[in-house]
């Protein structure tokens, strides 16, 4: 839960930096490249973050509708039993769904094992949000924790 809080916490600050007033039909397309991938590394884990997983769908910056797929590959290290927490956050940093990704194979190796995530929620309007997947923790130590926040406009 700690987790998920400090995870939203940077959100909104990364929020709050490039606030600016929008018409809801069109984003600037400078404020969307300015939208990057977010690594949480509480313990400054020294692999980089593609090294223990590769998001597939959505794209960067890409477009989420419900119901939605999401699909790549992770380190068997990053599944526990087999899933991994995938969470949906709203412009204000409001968890829109919450899911599981399942392993599409042995997601006991160390090597890269295929993931899939179903989604389904729901917006009023377009809105400027993050996907988050992250490691599974079942223990609870926050040293292991680790996540990736992938920047996408919700529809």
């Amino acid at each position: 839960m700690l987790r998920l809080l400090l995870i939203s916490l940077s959100f909104l600050l990364v929020a709050c930096q490039s606030s600016v007033t929008k018409n809801e039909e069109s984003v600037a397309v400078e404020d969307t490249l300015e939208r990057q991938v977010l690594d949480y590394n509480p313990d400054n884990d020294a692999r980089p973050l593609d090294a223990m997983i590769r998001v597939k769908e959505p794209a960067v910056n890409g477009r989420l509708m419900s119901p939605a797929s999401v699909t790549g590959e992770a380190v068997g290290a990053w599944y526990f039993e087999g899933s991994f927490p995938v969470v949906l956050l709203g412009s204000e940093g409001e968890v829109l769904v919450e899911s599981f990704a399942t392993a599409d194979g042995d997601w006991m190796q160390e090597g890269f094992v295929p993931f899939t995530a179903e989604l389904e929620f729901s917006v009023a309007a377009p809105v400027e949000g993050y996907l988050e997947l992250l490691l599974d923790n079942p223990a609870g130590d926050e040293g292991m924790d680790r996540s990736i926040s992938i920047p996408v406009t919700i529809r």
